[in-house]
């Protein structure tokens, strides 16, 4: 008998019940390069490019939003703001398809429903992730980017709970 996991589950009723699109599959901060401002040398907001596109499939609309959230975002920054950044990724969805004169295929309704239900998935798999690199203490060895890992997965236990606790 072949087990498969909850969150996996939960992919293939998303996927079945909307179109995909295409996911990078690696979405991190380490591949989102953004625009230097000339005149300060600094690192700006404006997004320049997205690489490493190895892992890239045909996947849910905000797969790569959560997979950014649970590694970007602090779980207190990330419980403050991942609402205002899905309302602004929506939000730029409906502009894209608006400007090239498409039907946009999903409602502000659709995304919320499938990011309410992808989250907690998506971070119980980073949690088995984190988990299966702690083990390897190889894979791991520097003592600071284990806290990191440790740390982070509290912190997304803590982000499943709370979800959970609200449906």
């Amino acid at each position: 008998m072949v087990c498969i996991p909850i969150f996996a589950l939960c992919f293939i009723f998303v996927l079945s019940c909307h179109p995909p699109v295409i996911c990078n599959g690696d979405m991190w901060t380490n591949n989102l390069i953004f625009v230097r401002d000339t005149d300060t040398g600094k690192v700006g907001d404006e997004l320049c490019a997205i690489i490493d596109w190895q892992f890239t499939h045909g996947g849910c609309c905000v797969e790569d939003l959560c997979v950014l959230l649970a590694w970007a975002l602090s779980p207190h920054n990330r419980r403050m703001h991942s609402n205002d950044l899905l309302l602004y990724y929506v939000n730029r969805i409906e502009d894209y398809c608006k400007c090239e004169n498409i039907p946009c295929p999903f409602t502000k309704q659709d995304v919320r429903a499938i990011f309410d239900t992808m989250l907690p998935n998506m971070l119980m798999g980073n949690i088995l992730l984190v988990s299966f690199l702690l083990g390897n203490h190889k894979a791991v060895a520097d003592p600071n980017r284990r806290q990191f890992l440790l740390d982070t997965t509290f912190g997304l236990l803590e982000d499943v709970a709370i979800r959970s606790d609200k449906t």
